[in-house]
């Protein structure tokens, strides 16, 4: 499994500056609604320690799953192009009217930061992954819950994640290759 993944690597590698067709796949999807927790992902990286949820994030329940305390950390093998990171959260009425928000970070670099001003309702939100901040391999994703003007390091903020999606563009020869390696492709976004 460990040549799999090599060879994938590469290969990821030398198509990210490929100009040919490409099409949208998912590299991960937790989606807290329907899995409670458990990450879906590409076959051929199925397999324990490829993406994980870190520090700050409190149990699955019914819905979602909370991030408590000033950050919740997800570990995850993000390769390809154009990535992109998708989220649907909401916080409860009280804290959206403080001004919570949340601040995305990526190996370290803040990427984007949004605010929760619908409570309850979910709010979905797509960040662009910059090219330059991404690695090639296990990338730290951190979600820091933020009221304006407070200590962004202070606990008692929460935000209730949904969902966390990661896509990303692989061209058809990279998308034939990992099908074979992990007998059936990646599932496309739409």
């Amino acid at each position: 499994m460990t040549l799999r993944i090599i060879a994938l690597l590469l290969l990821l590698i030398a198509c990210a500056g490929c100009s040919g067709d490409s099409e949208k796949a998912v590299l991960v999807d937790y989606c807290f609604d329907e899995s409670m927790g458990e990450p879906q992902m590409l076959p051929v990286l199925a397999q324990p320690g490829v993406h994980s949820l870190g520090a700050g994030w409190h149990v699955s329940e019914k819905g979602g799953r909370w991030i408590l305390g000033y950050k919740a950390v997800v570990e995850c093998f993000l390769a390809g192009r154009n990535l992109e990171l998708e989220l649907v959260c909401s916080t409860s009425p009280s804290l959206s009217e403080l001004g919570q928000g949340l601040t995305v970070r990526l190996n370290g670099q803040p990427v984007a930061r949004f605010a929760l001003t619908d409570g309850w309702a979910p709010d979905t939100t797509t960040v662009i992954l910059p090219a330059d901040v991404i690695v090639q391999g296990t990338n730290t994703i951190e979600l820091r819950p933020e009221i304006a003007g407070e200590d962004p390091e202070l606990d008692g903020k929460a935000i209730f994640v949904r969902r966390l999606r990661v896509t990303a563009r692989l061209d058809r020869k990279a998308r034939r290759l990992l099908a074979d390696m992990a007998g059936r492709a990646p599932e496309d976004t739409y």
